[in-house]
């Protein structure tokens, strides 16, 4: 879709991904005065070519059958805390840092020692969450046959009752004019 774009309105789209020497050689398109009335003219017949599919690449940009992202989000803070000290202390001198950890005591050195030295790292998904799109067309085959079914249906059921009732009509008049005859 881009590379439509670029070729025929000459302009990138800044809805889908454009790298930064596209960025810095081409201007974006206005899609948002593009599909305004007051927008350029030229801009908004060439987006909407785009978006009808005559520049043809609906059948060349299909989307991916499935595709993983993964947001990345970063925090830090201070580590280790001053009631945490004692215990990193405690595993870094039985982990054979004996030595650093006795140099940094004698300095006084010992909370700056440890932020130095150590790192927490946790790692977590923040959201769980899977968004799942498909693509069905919206109005199939059995639909309209379905769709055909019920109104004929409707209107012979209609027409039925109608000839029905032209029927209970007729009976009556003719009922009411032999009667009439026969007084």
């Amino acid at each position: 879709m881009q590379q439509a774009a670029l070729s025929t309105c000459g302009c990138y789209l800044s809805c889908s991904y454009a790298s930064n020497s596209l960025r810095n050689s081409k201007r974006p398109c206005e899609l948002r005065s593009a599909m305004l009335i007051r927008g350029n003219v030229t801009e908004k017949s060439c987006y909407e070519k785009l978006l009808t599919g005559g520049v043809d690449c609906l059948e060349r940009c299909k989307f991916p059958c499935s595709r993983r992202v993964y947001r990345a989000t970063s925090s830090y803070g201070q580590f280790p805390a001053l009631s945490y000290l004692p215990r990193l202390i405690e595993l870094a001198t039985a982990s054979g840092y004996a030595n650093d950890v006795a140099k940094a005591k004698a300095d006084n050195m010992l909370l700056d020692f440890a932020r130095g030295n150590f790192l927490r790292v946790s790692i977590f998904a923040e959201h769980l969450k899977v968004y799942r799109v498909e693509d069905s067309p919206s109005y199939e085959l059995k639909d309209l046959l379905s769709d055909c079914g019920g109104q004929g249906g409707f209107w012979l059921g209609l027409s039925i009752l109608t000839m029905f009732e032209l029927a209970d009509l007729l009976s009556q008049l003719m009922r009411s004019c032999c009667r009439g005859l026969g007084e």
